[in-house]
């Protein structure tokens, strides 16, 4: 019939693709503290959790880089990025960067995990402010707003 969709689970296209939730690997603020990491990561990503969450509730609370719980996400991607670029490494390592084919050497697939994971790592650790430029250039940004608040105080007490 027109405008019905097709048997066999089709959706109301009929283009017989099947139409999937989007499952996102978000923390639950009531299960999860912001310091205990998600359950579903890999046993080896704790250490690199723990580090970072260390360094984000070692900030002052008053600061402009303080840490906030929406933070877990970018913290997951981050350790994710770490995992990753440190297994492709050790891949690397123990396989060497060129594969031996049929048609001749080429790049392992591992080096495109290395270099992504790579971009991502600096991406989001300049976003979380967790490596040094990120943290002078954060810090700049904080003592201008505290100057400010400085020169406002001055002029609101004369």
């Amino acid at each position: 019939m027109r405008g019905q969709p097709k048997q066999g689970g089709s959706d109301a296209r009929g283009t017989g693709k099947k139409r999937r939730s989007l499952e996102l690997a978000v923390p639950n603020a009531d299960i999860l503290s912001p310091a205990t990491c998600p359950p579903d990561l890999p046993a080896e990503i704790v250490p690199i959790w723990d580090d970072v969450i260390g360094d984000l509730c070692g900030r002052p609370s008053g600061s402009a880089i303080a840490y906030r719980t929406v933070d877990l996400i970018m913290v997951r991607a981050l350790v994710e990025a770490v995992w990753s670029h440190t297994r492709a490494s050790c891949i690397l390592r123990d396989e060497g960067v060129l594969l031996d084919t049929e048609r001749g050497p080429v790049k392992h697939p591992a080096f495109a995990i290395q270099k992504d994971s790579a971009a991502t790592i600096l991406r989001y650790s300049e976003m979380l402010g967790l490596n040094p430029a990120a943290r002078v250039r954060l810090a700049v940004t904080e003592a201008a707003g505290m100057s400010l608040l400085a020169s406002i105080g001055k002029q609101l007490e004369r």
